[in-house]
């Protein structure tokens, strides 16, 4: 699938939004909250955000602290939205629109966050792009969605939009995950399991570069 083909690119920044914060789903807040725990740990000076959509969770940047700020994510209205928000209260904003297994990245980073981006993607490639990016003893944090049996991969909402992403969502086996991980000399310090009140669980793992 090219890039120009990937459902991802005809999603609007209304729907995106509308769907993920609908009960059925609601996401937005808890990946959110998973950022702004990471910015809080581990006080990074250069932070990337892969897969960044219309930049939930980064009014908890603190420039102060971190000084710069990349955003990565292949639809172009989405980031157009991130920009009218942030971009003047963010010094130090770098905002890339690419896809991820191809675009270039300025520089290495401290941290490195990806909620919910490794089910739309070949893992193992973007992982070995991630590990590339990092910085030695830098972190890099995960949120993977669990499986459960009683529930589909992509909530039903009334965003009908949404349901495109059906063709191309994969869950990611979190042991395999991890192992990968391992090879790539990213080293697992922190995990946890948070189940949503929509009935869906995330694993939420913590990474350092060897």
């Amino acid at each position: 699938m090219t890039v120009r083909d990937n459902p991802w690119k005809s999603i609007s920044p209304e729907d995106y939004e509308g769907h993920m914060s609908s009960p059925a789903v609601n996401q937005l807040g808890f990946l959110s909250d998973c950022f702004r725990r990471c910015l809080q740990t581990y006080s990074p000076r250069n932070v990337a955000v892969i897969g960044c959509g219309t930049g939930n969770g980064l009014e908890h940047i603190e420039t102060t602290c971190t000084t710069r700020t990349t955003v990565v994510d292949m639809n172009p209205a989405f980031l157009e939205v991130l920009r009218s928000r942030y971009a003047a209260r963010i010094s130090g904003l770098e905002i890339v629109e690419g896809d991820l297994l191809q675009c270039e990245l300025p520089g290495e980073y401290s941290l490195i966050f990806g909620g919910l981006v490794f089910e739309f993607v070949p893992y193992k490639k973007l992982l070995r792009r991630v590990a590339e990016w990092l910085t030695v003893d830098g972190i890099f944090s995960v949120v993977l969605q669990l499986p459960n049996s009683n529930l589909p991969d992509v909530s039903d909402t009334r965003f009908e939009r949404l349901k495109t992403l059906n063709q191309i969502v994969q869950l990611v086996d979190v042991p395999q995950f991890i192992q990968h991980c391992v090879q790539l000399q990213l080293h697992q310090i922190d995990d946890c399991v948070q189940t949503l009140n929509s009935g869906k669980s995330f694993y939420i793992g913590t990474f350092q570069k060897l």
